[in-house]
């Protein structure tokens, strides 16, 4: 039985998408096992002993998982008729803290801007973002990049949304008179420095790259410590949202665009990575656009899986250990193919029994079959000519 201190930092490891259950998992066993040998370890210690951790940030989560205890310890009720002294609010670090206030509500935050206590409900509704001297409260976060406001050569217009890995903007490159969008990824997402060098060089890559199915990577830079990208804005909706109503016939076509756009980057030696129904963009001219195509995935960064991302990842994927390839990408796409034209989101297996595989092509049924078969070697070799196939069946439904 783990020790209540390692019992704790086990969660918070594996809320913030530090480490999987399975290395977590792996380690109460090497405890287990070491208790018995006489050799009592800590789960901090073990983790960074087998590589999961650093060292320095074992200690940052010891700091404030003690921190925490104290605040709670501090709030507990007092004996009747004691003289208890209101204790110092305890204003932590950036580098400690990241994510971890998010789950640690008990440490009061306080705006690096205006001073202001960030309150739990806030922390836990709007997030916060980290200025230059510290965390912002949500009023302050979005003056730090304000519509009309020139930052590295793009002039801003709107803030766009928050996602996993930081705020979106759109704005204008003033440069080359276009529309960008700029997404802005704070360092301490990233799980280490080797990630962050993995992501710019993979993003540098990525501004070569240039073909009507992509979504254009313009730059990827540097404000002080974190990091920004920018592509090329897209004005249209997502795929799923613009396949509704559309015949099958419409969704194939655009599906094949898609295989299109993975076989340019298989091409130039990189996948997407990452194929979600999010990433993939229908324009206002009706075609198909990929977002972040080539950029490093999600396993770079301190974020936590989204659950429906867990049916589009390829067997080999799962364990956490497998790498992204255009077979990975080929899977997804099948999933996608399979939801989109049988619409709904049934297993392959449960569509095949309830009969309602007959409803698609049978040509297209065996390219869904074969996209999204266990058997890496298997996708690898119709990896690219799946737009060659799909061409073919476009013709047969006509």
């Amino acid at each position: 039985m783990p020790a209540p201190e390692d019992e704790r930092l086990a969660r918070l490891l594996l809320q913030l998408g530090v480490m999987r259950r399975e290395e977590i998992e792996q380690c109460v066993r090497n405890l287990a096992r070491l208790e018995r040998e006489g050799q009592p370890r800590s789960l901090g210690e073990l983790a960074v002993e087998m590589g999961y951790l650093e060292r320095e940030d074992m200690l940052a989560l010891d700091r404030i998982l003690q921190t925490a205890a104290r605040r709670a310890a501090a709030r507990a009720p007092a004996p009747p008729g004691a003289n208890v002294a209101k204790p110092e609010p305890v204003i932590p670090s950036p580098r400690e803290l990241g994510d971890i206030v998010h789950l640690l509500p008990e440490v009061e935050l306080y705006c690096a801007s205006c001073g202001e206590v960030i309150l739990e409900e806030t922390l836990l509704e709007n997030g916060v973002r980290r200025g230059r001297d510290g965390f912002l409260c949500p009023r302050c976060a979005h003056q730090d990049l304000r519509p009309g406001e020139v930052f590295h050569g793009f002039r801003i217009t709107r803030r766009l949304g928050t996602g996993r890995l930081g705020p979106t903007y759109s704005a204008r490159d003033l440069a080359h008179r276009s529309d960008v969008a700029i997404k802005y990824l704070p360092e301490r997402l990233f799980r280490g420095g080797v990630e962050q060098r993995h992501f710019q060089e993979a993003a540098q890559r990525c501004t070569a790259l240039a073909h009507p199915r992509l979504a254009r990577l313009v730059r990827v830079g540097r404000a002080g410590r974190d990091f920004f990208i920018v592509h090329e804005y897209v004005s249209g909706v997502p795929l799923v949202d613009y396949a509704q109503g559309q015949s099958r016939k419409a969704i194939v076509c655009l599906l094949t665009e898609v295989a299109e756009g993975l076989e340019v980057l298989a091409r130039s030696g990189v996948c997407h990575g990452e194929l979600r129904p999010r990433k993939i963009m229908v324009g206002q001219d009706g075609h198909v656009r990929l977002l972040d195509a080539g950029l490093p995935a999600p396993r770079f960064f301190k974020v936590v899986p989204l659950p429906d991302d867990e049916r589009f990842l390829a067997p080999e994927l799962k364990d956490g250990k497998g790498t992204e390839t255009l077979a990975s990408d080929i899977y997804a796409l099948g999933v996608m193919m399979h939801e989109l034209l049988c619409r709904h989101p049934q297993p392959m297996l449960q569509t095949m029994e309830s009969g309602r595989a007959t409803e698609l092509h049978p040509r297209l049924m065996t390219l869904i079959q074969s996209m999204t078969c266990p058997s890496l070697p298997v996708r690898m070799g119709i990896g690219r000519n799946v737009s060659e196939e799909l061409r073919r069946i476009i013709a047969e439904l006509s």
